[in-house]
């Protein structure tokens, strides 16, 4: 019996066991007293009865142990392993490499331990980018010297042109990074434009925003300069 007890309240019983079936399992391992498998029937009626109360009395203590270990794991907090990689908030950014407007290759990993990133997804064409490149580059203005850093990444294929007079109309002076296979688009799961991540310093993701987001609000900046202190 200890090798299934320890079992089910490690691991759990298995998906729509009773606890008729539990006890049924408990007691299959074989009589709690080695003399009523020596006697069988011949034991006293008293013994058998008091043998009876005590596996009852173990039954429910089990199954109350294993309804509070399976409650304090439930309870307990998540965490983030460093290796646990995947583009969704509390989670390792997936890394990437990408190039710039003038041939210059950035890598994501290569800002880990020293800034703070926001990843921006977004295209000439889409309307709520446009819309929210001007709020970005003031924060960009402002926190670029206490290490935020702004990796805009245009998913247009053999629209250099087009971008660089987006830019060049909106002021905008951050780095821009062409997705034209849009390889790093499908590995962050976007289905829209824009999509906005704040990476912090150990490349876990602390936010994402889909769609228009104003980056000079309150709340917004709040958030950054949390991360950059």
């Amino acid at each position: 019996m200890p090798r299934i007890v320890t079992s089910l309240l490690l691991y759990g019983a298995p998906a729509g066991l009773t606890g008729a079936d539990f006890c049924a399992i408990l007691g299959s391992t074989g009589p709690a007293n080695p003399k009523d498998q020596m006697h069988g029937d011949t034991a006293q009626p008293s013994m058998r009865k008091r043998d009876t109360n005590r596996r009852t009395l173990t039954y429910v203590l089990i199954a109350l142990l294993h309804v509070g270990l399976t409650a304090a794991i439930m309870a307990q907090p998540t965490f983030v392993l460093a290796n646990d990689v995947r583009p969704e908030e509390g989670h390792v950014a997936p890394d990437f490499s990408l190039k710039t407007l003038d041939g210059k290759t950035v890598r994501l990993s290569e800002f880990r331990g020293k800034k703070v990133v926001l990843v921006n997804f977004w295209a000439t064409w889409c309307p709520p980018c446009r819309s929210e490149m001007p709020t970005m580059q003031q924060i960009y203005t402002e926190y670029k010297a206490k290490g935020l850093e702004i990796l805009a990444i245009n998913i247009e294929r053999d629209s250099k042109e087009e971008i660089l007079e987006f830019m060049k109309e909106l002021r905008l002076t951050f780095p821009v990074l062409l997705d034209p296979d849009m390889k790093v688009t499908r590995t962050y799961r976007l289905i829209g434009l824009p999509v906005s991540m704040l990476i912090d310093r150990q490349g876990i993701i602390r936010s994402k925003t889909i769609g228009y987001h104003d980056w000079t609000d309150k709340e917004s900046r709040k958030r950054v300069e949390s991360l950059l202190e």
